[in-house]
């Protein structure tokens, strides 16, 4: 997907502009996660701050997180599973912006973007 396509589906999506401004700053990599702040000297440990167990990348946060991954496991149409938990960071979110019909019976793109 193209750098103008990206930008247009992300603004275009419904609910709040602080939402799309996440979704945004997400496909650039440019939100503080414990790992990207280690790598900056602003912190030693890379832990998840709510699990523990593993590295706190902006991907974890989102999706593989125990109760996020939990969460979208409840919205997701079980016939996706296995390509939406199996992408990188930049596939995932291209992927979740152009599925609409992703989620059991609701429009998708409101919930990925209020989920995220």
């Amino acid at each position: 997907m193209t750098t103008d396509c990206i930008w247009q589906k992300v603004w275009k999506l419904p609910g709040m502009q602080r939402w799309k401004t996440f979704i945004w700053l997400a496909f650039h990599n440019k939100l503080l996660t414990n790992d990207i702040r280690a790598k900056k000297g602003m912190c030693m440990d890379t832990t998840c701050t709510w699990g523990g167990a593993n590295s706190e990348s902006l991907l974890h946060n989102v999706r593989d997180c125990d109760d996020t991954r939990d969460l979208w496991l409840s919205l997701i149409n079980p016939s996706v599973h296995k390509e939406f938990f199996n992408l990188d960071l930049q596939d995932w979110l291209e992927f979740n912006l152009k599925n609409p019909g992703l989620a059991l019976g609701r429009c998708w793109s409101e919930l990925f973007n209020t989920s995220c």
